[in-house]
């Protein structure tokens, strides 16, 4: 479902940011808000055919980010400044996401434990969900100042 859903971001992103550049943040704000609430489910539900299902769509729409997010970076520095914004861009993600994303649920897990017994590692997950919504502030953010940050010749429609 990653692989599709990082397709299907650029594809969205694509087709819809001809018109304005800002859908290249929207499709991943609107993939992020889309598996906030289903996410929840995830966490809190016994019933396996359902999780399943709502696993699957959880990763499609929260991995619409990607495709969407590497070309509008792409779009923002000079050709010869690509890779080395791709190289920042994903030392991001990486050290921050999957380093102190599983650092901090299990930190959160162990505290838990003598309160929530074997259900610790499940609402430790849910309280680091919440982190889900700085992200879609700070996309929402972004579209509202990524005309300004645009070259020039990227503008068209952004307005």
């Amino acid at each position: 479902m990653g692989g599709i859903g990082s397709y299907l971001g650029g594809y969205l992103a694509d087709l819809l940011g001809k018109q304005d550049k800002r859908w290249y943040i929207w499709v991943p704000l609107i993939g992020g808000m889309l598996a906030f609430f289903p996410h929840f489910y995830i966490l809190l539900s016994d019933n396996t055919k359902y999780v399943l299902i709502c696993v699957a769509f959880v990763n499609l729409v929260t991995t619409t980010y990607l495709g969407p997010i590497l070309a509008i970076s792409h779009s923002m520095v000079h050709p010869s400044m690509r890779a080395l914004t791709s190289a920042i861009l994903f030392f991001v993600l990486n050290i921050i996401g999957l380093g102190l994303g599983p650092l901090s649920t299990g930190l959160l897990s162990d505290a838990f434990e003598p309160i929530f017994g074997s259900n610790n590692l499940r609402y430790a997950m849910l309280v680091t969900s919440f982190v889900g919504i700085l992200g879609m502030l700070m996309f929402y953010i972004a579209s509202r100042k990524l005309p300004f940050d645009l070259p020039i010749s990227e503008r068209k429609g952004s307005n």
